[in-house]
């Protein structure tokens, strides 16, 4: 995972820690922008990753990066990462797969979409 931080124009420069910018949209992406054509495509993502019933991620994240059952990650190191980018000054973000996030919302969606592991 790769997280940059351009102190100057404070943004906040994400590779795949995000997938959606809302929860509402179909596939990865956001309100404005829809990263997976065409329709019945975004659709079978959406219900193969992010239509899980016991999904943890408050539908931003694809099942296979965070489901218990399937995820490999270090949440220890997972936690104190967040924490440590989460400390950093920034106004928006930009994520591979996502709409660009303005304001508080920038740091709202990153915690909403890991808060499984900031428990």
């Amino acid at each position: 995972e790769v997280v940059l931080l351009h102190k100057a124009s404070k943004t906040l420069i994400l590779s795949d820690l995000l997938y959606k910018s809302t929860p509402h949209a179909c596939g990865p992406g956001g309100a404005e922008n829809h990263y997976t054509t065409p329709d019945w495509f975004a659709q079978g993502q959406e219900q193969l990753f992010y239509g899980a019933a016991d999904d943890v991620s408050n539908g931003l994240l694809p099942s296979y990066r965070c489901h218990p059952r399937v995820r490999t990650i270090d949440e220890v190191g997972m936690k104190r990462s967040l924490e440590n980018i989460l400390g950093w000054t920034f106004d928006r973000s930009l994520a591979c797969h996502t709409d660009p996030i303005e304001g508080a919302e920038a740091r709202e969606v990153l915690k909403q979409a890991w808060d499984f592991v900031m428990r």
